[in-house]
C-alpha cells in the first residue's frame, strides 16, 4: 500500500470523511487530496504533519505502513483505540445499539456490569484473544451467564 492509499483508507475506512471534510481540516482542496490518493502526487513533509497533527496519526504508520496507525496517548485514548476495534468488526445497529443501552444504563447497573465483566469477561476474552489469529475479533465465551437485572435500579 502507497502512502497515498494509506491516506485515502485512513479518510475513507477509519475516519469515513469526504475529500472535502478531510481536507477542509488540513486546509487543502479536494483536488489536492484526490492527486495524492491516486498516486498522481507525492505527499509533502507539510501535508503528511498536518494530517498526522489534524487526526493523530502515526507519522511512521502514514510513511511506510507500520506500525500502528494511531498510538494511545493514554488510558482513555486506549479505550477509545479499542473500541473502534471491535466496532471495525461488528455492524453498525450494533454499534448504534450498544452505545444506546450503556448510556440509558443507571450507574448501579453500570458498577454491576463492569464487575461482571472484570469477574468473568475478561478472563474469557483473555484466552479468546490468545487463540485468534488477528484477523477476526475473538468469538464470544460461551456458557456465561448475564447479570441479573430483576431489581429496580430506576431512581425514584
Amino acid at each position: 500500500m502507497t502512502e497515498g492509499e494509506r491516506i485515502r483508507y485512513l479518510r475513507k475506512e477509519v475516519l469515513h470523511l469526504t475529500l472535502e471534510k478531510f481536507g477542509a481540516r488540513l486546509g487543502v482542496r479536494k483536488s489536492v487530496l484526490s492527486t495524492i490518493e491516486n498516486g498522481k502526487s507525492g505527499v509533502t513533509d507539510q501535508m503528511r504533519l498536518a494530517i498526522c497533527n489534524a487526526y493523530d496519526v502515526s507519522e511512521e504508520w502514514l510513511r511506510t505502513g507500520t506500525g500502528p496507525m494511531i498510538e494511545p496517548a493514554d488510558a482513555d485514548d486506549e479505550l477509545a483505540a479499542q473500541i473502534a476495534k471491535l466496532f471495525h468488526y461488528r455492524p453498525e445497529s450494533f454499534r448504534r445499539r450498544l452505545f444506546n443501552m450503556l448510556d440509558a444504563m443507571p450507574d448501579e447497573l453500570l458498577d454491576r456490569l463492569e464487575a461482571y465483566a472484570v469477574k468473568y469477561l475478561l478472563p474469557a476474552a483473555e484466552n479468546d484473544i490468545k487463540k485468534a489469529d488477528g484477523n477476526e475479533f475473538p468469538p464470544a465465551s460461551e456458557g456465561i451467564e448475564p447479570p441479573s437485572v430483576s431489581e429496580d435500579t430506576t431512581n425514584n
